[in-house]
């Protein structure tokens, strides 16, 4: 959360499993209200139908604040990596949820340099050409589609 909280410019996720608790989206909504960039990469389809619902009932405060959140459709996504302002990065098993921080035994590689990020940034972008805008929440600017009831 240090590093969501300590953003400048963007911040930028990939992640299947996207729950953040509520202190965690707190922090990106603040970073949001700071001027910082946040984009979410998440999967289209989630092979657990419970998370998907719970995870998009969510989104509404960061799409509030102008926060982006695009499903990958081509492919399966697992990646989950985060960049923040292009120097900070890590990559690694761990999912973005309470179960997967406080339970399981993940293990993430934490890198602070620009050419590592800007690879992992690189990639998400090479991954990020067939995302669509989610169609969850009710924001403005083609960021939430036509509301929640696709979700």
């Amino acid at each position: 959360m240090l590093a969501i909280s300590a953003a400048r410019r963007s911040i930028a996720i990939t992640n299947p499993y996207f729950l953040p608790d509520e202190g965690l989206l707190n922090a990106m909504v603040t970073a949001r209200r700071r001027g910082v960039r946040v984009r979410v990469l998440l999967p289209g389809a989630i092979d657990h139908a419970i998370v998907k619902k719970v995870s998009r009932a969510g989104f509404e405060p960061l799409f509030a604040a102008g926060g982006e959140i695009y499903e990958y459709q081509a492919a399966l996504l697992h990646a989950k990596t985060m960049v923040i302002d292009g120097l900070w990065s890590t990559i690694g098993t761990t999912n973005f949820d309470n179960r997967s921080f406080a339970l399981h035994e993940e293990l993430n590689l934490v890198v602070y340099a620009g050419r590592s990020a800007s690879a992992w940034s690189g990639s998400s972008r090479t991954t990020s050409r067939a995302p669509v805008p989610s169609p969850c929440g009710s924001g403005s600017g083609g960021r939430s589609g036509t509301g929640s009831s696709r979700c």
